[in-house]
């Protein structure tokens, strides 16, 4: 590692790991990738009185402590979410019989719908104050989102899948992608999946409507400028 920086992607699961890491340690060649999993969402992240900030600066710091690193070895952090439909107006989270929460291109359907809107509002703060926030501890900070979710994007599959399906299709991306950053660049671009737009633009294009339920990306936003 002497000679060159970290690249630290913030993701929510192992399969964001296992998906990406092979093809994004071939873009980033010129320094280190890391990848740090959080094992949830954002929700897991803020600390005890709430703040979302704090509570990724906390991660950062033990992450650094557990690998004796400074902050002059992380050259950026690129923090990945789902979005979960998390930014649909009120009214389309619609109460279900069913005890699984049913994700639709235009609705949430679940059991519990106080718990899904609670969860949406939290989600939204967190995200509206991070889309504002460009760098953590002084290091340059970013988050980007998969929507609805990983599998979504990737793989341009809607259902809610169980580990082990999701694990088959990450290493099966991982085989298909890593090595081959052009390949990649070209799908994570295309207009099938990326909003081409600027930064503050895509978010807005997120929160807009039932967007956050639908299949769409600004992850590419990370590569802006690199060519392969």
């Amino acid at each position: 590692m002497v000679g060159k920086k970290i690249v630290l992607f913030m993701v929510e699961g192992e399969t964001d790991m296992v998906s990406l890491e092979g093809v994004f340690e071939s873009i980033f060649n010129n320094d280190e990738v890391e990848f740090y999993v959080i094992h949830g969402d954002l929700n897991n992240l803020e600390d005890e009185q709430g703040d979302i900030i704090e509570g990724i600066k906390n991660c950062i710091q033990g992450y650094m402590r557990d690998y004796y690193l400074k902050k002059d070895d992380i050259k950026a952090i690129y923090h990945i979410i789902d979005t979960d439909g998390a930014f649909i107006p009120d009214d389309r989270v619609e109460k279900g019989s069913n005890n699984k929460i049913i994700y639709t291109e235009n609705k949430i359907i679940t059991a519990t719908p106080s718990q899904i809107l609670s969860r949406n509002h939290d989600k939204r703060a967190f995200v509206k104050k991070l889309i504002n926030t460009d760098s953590i501890l002084g290091i340059e900070y970013g988050i980007y989102y998969f929507s609805r979710n990983l599998e979504h994007v990737l793989h341009n599959c809607s259902m809610n899948l169980q580990k082990r399906d999701k694990c088959t299709r990450a290493y099966r991306f991982s085989e298909e992608y890593s090595g081959k950053p052009k390949k990649f660049l070209d799908f994570i671009r295309n207009e099938t999946v990326a909003v081409n737009q600027s930064y503050e633009a895509s978010w807005a294009f997120i929160f807009s409507r039932c967007n956050s339920l639908k299949r769409y990306s600004n992850v590419h936003l990370i590569f802006t400028g690199i060519e392969k």
